[in-house]
């Protein structure tokens, strides 16, 4: 993710050469990102041309920053019911 967010768009071959994973393996991996819609395929001829979908991205980091808050809450009132049985112990 992190290599096509600061390289563009990149064919499978130039993916692949940062990884030590079969090429059937990187077809793979694309496969299942393009299934969700994490990247993008562009045809230009016979190259495929692979790229972040920055909408997809943005829904996911909002979607972990939503998560990220509803555990805050949770371990914060999990907290303040540990102090009070601390309490009532002493």
């Amino acid at each position: 993710m992190q290599l096509l967010a600061r390289n563009g768009s990149m064919n499978a071959t130039q993916i692949s050469s940062h990884f030590q994973v079969t090429p059937q393996a990187m077809s793979q991996h694309l496969k299942i990102l393009l299934e969700y819609h994490v990247i993008r395929m562009q045809r230009t001829a016979q190259m495929r041309l692979y790229s972040v979908n920055s909408e997809s991205i943005k829904d996911m980091a909002q979607w972990a920053n939503s998560t990220l808050q509803l555990w805050d809450k949770r371990l914060d009132s999990l907290d303040k019911l540990l102090e009070a049985q601390k309490k009532k112990k002493r």
